[in-house]
């Protein structure tokens, strides 16, 4: 696995800071503690390629026509991606 590099640790607090640049509620979310900082956690390389692999046999899609989804609410997908985070920012 490469670096995350030296300035990872500062990776929430500038995601947070570009999610208020485009809407001014999440800060006084934020203020109002119905908003936290953004959890970034690092998965183990081929995470993502496995996903596709996976879901495209169970949907009997082509892989290229699978997509990893932005927010996963599914309970299973996000147990099996737990599973693979190497690092939590």
């Amino acid at each position: 696995m490469a670096g995350i590099g030296t300035e990872a640790s500062s990776a929430r607090q500038k995601a947070f800071e570009a999610l208020v640049l485009t809407n001014d509620e999440h800060q006084r979310a934020f203020d109002g503690g119905r908003l936290r900082l953004p959890t970034i956690r690092i998965v183990k390389s081929g995470t993502f390629r496995d996903y596709r692999q996976h879901r495209g046999e169970q949907l009997k899609t082509p892989v290229g026509q699978t997509k990893v989804p932005v927010v996963v609410m599914d309970p299973d997908v996000l147990v099996w991606l737990e599973e693979r985070v190497v690092k939590e920012l």
